[in-house]
């Protein structure tokens, strides 16, 4: 295109400049974490390092979303960085899970997931809510941490410590939206009673 003059130039090189600096803001907020064999590599972040690093900065709250949680040492570490979060006694905390109150049957049996939580939870600290979903045929399986619903975190890891040291699993942390949109979707569906308060 001719420009008519130099101003229209300036302005189009401005709104050039300024839709480079956006598409680099929405890469920075977006990072790639995995649990693999080889942890040298640079281009990821580790699950459990993120994992403690949004248990840390949560502010206002925290929703963790999941299908299974055993209670070894690595999610008895994530329990324990949820509980040392300098803003305890005010987070508003939500666990998530498909069924809270049954033994978990995952090749070997572990406690309920209600159980757990309730085993690792000081007295002294508010109680977090724990929902249990209620799909009769079906099972939810979304595995996510939401972090003061303005950073999520979607990875295929479960709350195992399989899944956090020794398996190959892939997530995306991101900075935005979805987060909020995420939070949403929970809170309709509690407001359904999809899922269910235990």
């Amino acid at each position: 295109k001719k420009f008519e003059s130099s101003g229209e130039l300036i302005l189009a090189l401005k709104l050039l400049k300024e839709i480079k600096e956006l598409e680099t803001q929405s890469n920075d907020s977006t990072r790639l974490v995995c649990t693999k064999p080889d942890s040298s590599s640079e281009e990821t972040d580790e699950t459990n390092l993120v994992l403690g690093e949004l248990m840390h900065k949560a502010k206002e709250s925290i929703t963790i979303i999941g299908y299974l949680m055993t209670d070894d040492e690595y999610i008895e570490k994530i329990f324990q960085m949820i509980k040392n979060n300098p803003n305890i006694m005010k987070l508003k905390i939500r666990f998530v899970f498909d069924n809270v109150k049954e033994v978990q049957e995952h090749g070997k049996k572990y406690r309920s997931i209600n159980e757990i939580i309730r085993s690792m939870w000081e007295q002294d600290i508010p109680f977090p809510e724990i929902y249990s979903y209620n799909g009769k045929s079906d099972s939810l399986h979304a595995k996510a941490v939401i972090i003061d619903s303005k950073e999520i975190f979607s990875t295929s890891a479960n709350m195992s410590g399989r899944a956090i040291k020794r398996n190959f699993e892939m997530g995306i942390c991101h900075v935005g939206k979805p987060a909020r949109d995420a939070e949403k979707i929970i809170d309709e569906l509690i407001k359904k009673q999809w899922f269910e308060r235990s």
